[in-house]
Order: C-alpha cells, then structure tokens, then sequence
C-alpha cells in the first residue's frame, strides 16, 4: 500500500499584494505539486492601509485554529522583521500541534542585518526546515545561523523566442522606488548617455520616491527622456518587457528578483548589480551585463556597450532564455517542492 503523501499549507502574503513572494506563490498554484500535496494558501498579510492589514492578520489567526490540525507541513514564505512577527502566531501554533515547519526565506544579503535578532534566531532554529533562495544566501545562512538550508529557485516559464523586430529602443527599470533599489544611479547613469543615443529612453514603473525621482531628471536634464509610471498590472507589465530594449536591476539588498526572472523570461538583455541570489547566475558578458553597487560610472559603460551593440542584445537574450529553460522553468521547481516535501 503505498504511503499516503502530507497536505501542505502555505502561509504567505495575500494574492492583492504586489510583490514576489505572491508573484511565486501564485505560480506555485499552477504547478502539479500544488494538487499532489493538496495544498492550501493562508493569506496573513496585504500592504494595503492599517484597518485591512489588521482584517487580514485577525482573519488568519482564527481561521488558522481550524485549518492548522488538518495539514502536515506548514510552508512559511517570509522575510525577516514585519512579516515574521506578524506569522509568527502561525509558527508557535504548528509547533503546538506538532506540525513539519518550513521558513522559506525571501531575501538574500540582508540576512545579515538579522543576525542578533531574536525571534529570526527562533524560528530559525525551531524549523523543521530552514529554504533559501540561492546557493549563495544558503552560504550567508551557514555562515550567520549554523544552518545548512536547502535551496529552491523561483519559478518562472520561458516565453516565445524574441522578436528583435519588435523591440523598442528604451531601458525598462521595474521597482519601489527607494534608494536602496538603485534608482537614482540609474537615473545618473542615463543622463551620461542620452545625448549619445538620442533615440534611446528610460521607462521607469514603480511607487514610492516619485518626486524625488523627478527631481533627479530635471537637475539632469533628461525629464523629456524618462517615463515614470506608477506600479503597472501584468498585463501592462508583460507588454513592456515584450518590447523593451534593456532591462536594469540596480538594487543593493535583494532576495532572488523576479523582475530578473520575469525579463529573463522574455529574452530582454539584463544590466544588473550582483544582487542577491543573482550572484548563483550571473554571467557578465554571456547573459547579462553586471556593474558594481551604487557606480553609476560602470552602470553607464555596461549601457554603452548594449546600447551600441545589437549582436550582444541577441546573444544575451538568447542565453537568459535557455537559462530560465533549464533552471527556473515551474516543471524544475516543482519537482524541487517534491523532493523537499518527501523528504520531512
């Protein structure tokens, strides 16, 4: 008689949230070890205003009394500070119940601004099971906590071939915009080139230091240049990175981006810092161009040379697509999940 596999549920920010814990959660759904574990989604979260982040915290905890007893392992998908505390009710109450308990961490170098705290020490040490996003955060979760994490790469599907065609001459940037996302070096970094590819502009979708943002492009003259829209829903999302000519991640602190992913999915040729997980992946030169945190200087010659160079836009392109082919695709992570949950 063969051995009746565990239920699993997953305890994660709401499906309204915009961001990549969600964006990963929800292609989790549509992989066959959603339905093999019968899993299940505890949305404790949503970064909406005060009063509906409180209905989303009460609703989970007692909706969490009833659903806890009847699943095996609890998958948590969280990072450090806020969110942790607020699963963290979810996490003493599996424990009560004798439940497995994965903490699958979404974040990378800030792990270690975490070190010292208490309560990520807990749930750390009292996990079944601690996941990361990387082989080199996994390193960093060695290094800090003593803890040898298995490592599980976001999923993401590879789309049709890129047309260069149908590309547009114009750098995509998609995040919050705060500083620790890299956006004003990426503004300084454009100002050196616009009047050497005028036909080229910047496309910027994101909330947070919008004004800020515009100041940067009047002081360098580039406001006629620069589009910035506010966050932008997938299907407005997908079309630019269908016709983007480049695609920027400036960031200094990162789990894994999906944004990466997402742009590597569509064959859009990437300049980006060795952020996080990146590192596992990045290859200057064959399927990205990589520059130095903070040096708008080196962001601004990787440019150049992409801008210039439409051949290494193709090989680039070419190269993330086989990348996320035969690393990320959902059918690889899936059979990930399968192995991590058959192994508890």
């Amino acid at each position: 008689m063969s051995k009746k596999l565990p239920k699993v549920l997953f305890v994660a920010t709401s499906r309204q949230t915009m961001g990549g814990i969600t964006s990963v959660l929800k292609r989790y759904e549509k992989m066959e070890v959603w339905d093999k574990y019968r899993c299940a989604w505890l949305e404790t979260q949503i970064n909406k205003g005060l009063a509906l982040k409180l209905w989303y915290m009460i609703k989970a905890y007692i909706t969490m009394l009833f659903i806890v007893p009847s699943y095996d392992i609890i998958h948590f998908h969280t990072v450090p500070g806020n969110s942790l505390i607020v699963q963290m009710p979810v996490f003493l109450y599996s424990k009560l119940w004798g439940k497995k308990t994965i903490v699958h961490l979404h974040v990378g170098n800030q792990l270690y601004e975490y070190k010292d705290n208490r309560i990520m020490n807990f749930v750390l040490k009292k996990a079944t099971k601690v996941v990361t996003l990387a082989n080199v955060i996994n390193g960093y979760l060695k290094e800090l906590y003593g803890i040898d994490g298995a490592v599980i790469y976001n999923p993401i599907n590879k789309q049709e071939k890129r047309d260069f065609a149908k590309s547009e001459k114009f750098i995509f940037f998609a995040a919050y915009l705060i500083k620790e996302k890299g956006y004003t070096t990426l503004l300084e970094a454009y100002s050196k080139l616009v009047h050497k590819y005028p036909d080229w502009n910047l496309i910027i979708a994101g909330t947070g230091e919008l004004e800020e943002a515009q100041k940067i492009c009047n002081k360098n003259g580039i406001a006629d240049k620069v589009t910035i829209h506010s966050w932008l829903n997938r299907d407005q999302m997908n079309k630019m990175y269908e016709k983007a000519g480049i695609f920027c991640i400036a960031s200094v602190k990162e789990g894994f981006p999906m944004s990466f992913l997402e742009a590597a999915s569509y064959g859009v040729p990437v300049v980006s810092t060795p952020v996080g997980g990146l590192v596992d992946v990045l290859e200057d030169g064959t399927n990205s161009m990589v520059f130095d945190f903070n040096d708008s200087k080196q962001l601004a010659k990787k440019l150049d040379t992409l801008m210039g160079n439409e051949i290494l836009r193709k090989d680039i392109s070419s190269n993330l697509q086989k990348l996320v082919d035969t690393t990320f695709s959902e059918e690889a992570v899936s059979q990930q999940l399968d192995k991590l949950y058959s192994s508890l």
